[in-house]
Parts: C-alpha cells; sequence; structure tokens
C-alpha cells in the first residue's frame, strides 16, 4: 500500500513539474517573442557628444525621450559608419540621431517614404570650420585646394564632391578637432552644437566659420523605417516629446549644451559658450548614473 502511495505522489509531482516547466516555457517564447517585436535603434556613436559608454549629449537626449519606453524599444550603441550602413540595409528599424532630409541629401534614400520620423529635437546646422589664425571659407569655390576633416560615412563627403578639396574621413570628433588645432587640415566640417561642446571640453574656443555659408540646417530626429511597430514608437515617442517641450528641465540641457538660434558668428558663440569647462556647455552623467533608460549592447 505504501508503495503505492509513493508512486501516486510521484507522478502527482512529476505532472506538476511537467506543468511548470511548460508554463516557463511559453513565458519565455513569449517575451522572445515580444522582444523580437521590439524596434532596434541604432545610435550613431562618433566620440563626445554620442559615446560608446552612453555618455554625452545625445545619450542624454534619448534617455529623456526614451524614459518610458521600458522594453518597448532596444537602444544600441555602434560607430557611426557602421550604424547607418546597417540601418540602409534594413538590418535595424531606427537610426539615431538622424533625419529624412539628411539621408536624403546624401543620396542614401529616394523620396523618403519609406521612412517615419519623430518631430525635431531641435535644430543643428553643419558649417566648415577653419583652423586657428585662417579664414573661413565662404562659398564652394574657396574650398578648391583645401585639406577637409570631415565625420567618416558623413553626407559630406556627398555634399562636397566637385569642390575640389580633399577630404579626410575620422571616425572620432574629439580628432577631427585636434587636427584643426594642429593644423593637419585647413578645415573640419562640423554641426553645432556638437562643435562647440567638443572645443569647449578641450580648452579652447569654437574656430572661425561663416554662419551663412552652412550646409545642413535640420531638425534632429529619430528615423525609422516605416511599418507598424515603428509607427507605434514614433507615435509614442511624439507624444513624449510633446512632455519634454514643456519641461523647463529639458530646455535647461539644451541650453547647457549650447542649442542657440541659427546665423550666430564664432565670436557670438563664444561669448555665450567660454571655453576651458565652463559648466553650460558639457552635459555630464552624474556619478553612478549611466543612463538607466536605456537598453546598451
Amino acid at each position: 500500500m505504501g508503495e503505492v502511495l509513493l508512486r501516486i505522489a510521484f507522478w502527482m509531482v512529476s505532472g506538476l513539474l511537467a506543468a511548470l516547466f511548460s508554463a516557463t516555457a511559453i513565458q519565455a517564447k513569449e517575451a522572445e517573442t515580444h522582444n523580437q517585436a521590439a524596434p532596434v535603434i541604432y545610435a550613431t556613436v562618433w566620440g563626445l557628444t554620442l559615446a560608446q559608454d552612453g555618455s554625452g549629449f545625445y545619450n542624454e537626449v534619448a534617455s529623456a525621450l526614451l524614459a518610458h519606453e521600458g522594453d518597448q524599444a532596444s537602444y544600441q550603441l555602434m560607430p557611426y559608419k557602421r550604424a547607418k550602413a546597417r540601418f540602409l540595409a534594413g538590418q535595424g528599424d531606427c537610426l539615431y540621431p538622424s533625419s529624412i532630409d539628411v539621408l536624403t541629401a546624401g543620396g542614401h534614400v529616394g523620396d523618403g517614404s519609406s521612412l517615419i520620423e519623430t518631430g525635431q529635437l531641435f535644430e543643428v546646422s553643419t558649417h566648415l570650420f577653419a583652423r586657428p589664425g585662417q579664414e573661413p571659407p565662404h562659398s564652394m569655390a574657396d574650398l578648391k585646394g583645401k585639406s577637409i576633416a570631415i565625420p567618416n560615412g558623413s553626407v559630406m563627403a556627398e555634399l562636397l564632391k566637385g569642390a575640389g578639396a580633399t577630404l579626410l574621413g575620422v571616425n572620432d570628433e574629439s580628432d577631427k578637432a585636434r587636427m584643426l588645432l594642429t593644423g593637419r587640415v585647413d578645415l573640419m566640417s562640423g554641426m553645432m552644437p556638437d562643435t562647440g561642446l567638443v572645443f569647449a571640453n578641450l580648452g579652447e574656443k569654437v574656430p572661425a566659420f561663416d554662419p551663412h555659408f552652412s550646409f545642413l540646417n535640420v531638425g534632429i530626429a529619430l528615423v525609422c523605417h516605416r511599418k507598424p511597430e515603428t509607427e507605434a514608437l514614433v507615435g509614442r515617442l511624439n507624444t513624449r516629446l510633446a512632455e519634454m517641450r514643456e519641461d523647463s528641465a529639458y530646455q535647461a540641457q539644451l541650453a547647457r549644451a549650447g542649442v542657440v538660434p541659427a546665423h550666430l558668428d564664432e565670436e557670438a558663440l563664444n561669448a555665450i559658450m567660454p571655453a576651458a569647462g565652463a559648466d553650460r556647455t558639457q552635459i555630464r552623467v552624474a556619478a553612478g548614473r549611466r543612463m538607466p533608460h536605456l537598453k546598451l549592447r
């Protein structure tokens, strides 16, 4: 009798364990399926302002934008050129920071109808900066015979084609700035506010440039391949963006980074973005805080 009861108990426990393992497997499968559906955002690492370790101004802005996403989106940091190449090859869902206008201007996409983007986070402008003591260019004609450092894989390679200049692709924005400061190149392309942040971090003033000779004046956004999952993501992020625009802390964050009106020259910029470590020009991550809302991979 005792042996029979033991057998019954054994089979009951075995059944319970089998049911438990089955339920766990189903939950794991559901979680895997859910994560697979979560849009993957490629963030284009290029140095100080968007660093691989999750620090920098653009990562801070992404952290605020994705604050409520949880596991509904996956934020992956990778080198600029690789991130853009993978996105354009359809291996990722979204690209940040970017815009449809930038991708179409560079000839990477056609009319942009297959893409969707969030509202603009802020506006950036791209200029050519001269090495110390030199006059900045004022037109394409001034570029002939010049050497220009540009971000590796940047749309600037396409925009400067035919200018008669030698273009040098650089992977890190601080290295690009040092090339200009040491005279290794005549000019460097750079976006504002990024360039102001980089030179302030180096303890240098913003180099001379012509604010009216610009290549891209666009609103920075998150761009995605258009499909149901990304349309839902963009909808949620636009709701979040509306909240951020009303948030005085976010506006202060932009001001500290030097997001300023267009058409200011270097003297005006240096007046409000003093070099050598001014607090307003450097977004820092507090000790022990590493972008809690970002899924870094």
